[in-house]
């Protein structure tokens, strides 16, 4: 784990200057975790791919403004978020949510998927869907892509207190969403 960091961190020092096989080496050791996030904001595997394209992209342009090599992970992870931002507002349609296409696209689920029916997962989907723009990424980051509080402070240029805060915003609301939707099934 730590020589995969060491790794990352020599090719992400390497793409800043300048070099491009590097830049595709972390692209291509970081693709499943970047698609999975992106298909994570849009739940189409199409405008996934183009999300990572255009994520890739806009990298490879601005490689040169990464501070910190040894947040690469983070950094691209913004640039993603920034392009799935940018498709979904341009995308004036609404996204049919297929469940039978996740776990083909996600590849890891959550950590909580023993004992929780494929009901449930797909309430809590359905929920997390449902939060307004900041709560859902709030919710993918932690839960379903693993970040930490710091990472994902990092990533969104908020201190770690307004994360906490707006990450128990953001589960208070799904707990009310949630409740709402047993209270009339």
């Amino acid at each position: 784990m730590e020589n995969m960091q060491e790794e990352d961190l020599l090719l992400a020092q390497k793409a800043k200057k300048g070099n491009v096989q590097a830049y595709g080496e972390l692209i291509k050791f970081h693709k499943e975790y970047l698609y999975r996030t992106a298909f994570s904001y849009v739940k189409n595997q199409d405008m996934a791919l183009d999300v990572l394209q255009e994520t890739t992209v806009q990298g490879l342009l601005s490689i040169h403004n990464l501070r910190e090599p040894q947040y690469f992970k983070t950094w691209i992870t913004r640039i993603l978020y920034n392009c799935a931002m940018q498709m979904y507002r341009k995308s004036s349609r609404v996204i049919p949510y297929d469940q039978d296409e996740i776990p083909k696209a996600a590849g890891k689920q959550m950590q909580m998927d023993s004992g929780i029916s494929q009901e449930e997962k797909m309430d809590l989907h359905d929920a997390v869907k449902q939060l307004d723009e900041p709560y859902r990424t709030l919710i993918v980051l932690k839960y379903f892509e693993g970040l930490t509080i710091s990472e994902i402070s990092t990533m969104s240029s908020k201190p770690e207190g307004t994360v906490k805060s707006d990450l128990s915003k953001a589960k208070k609301k799904l707990r009310t969403i949630l409740k709402e939707g047993y209270i009339y099934a």
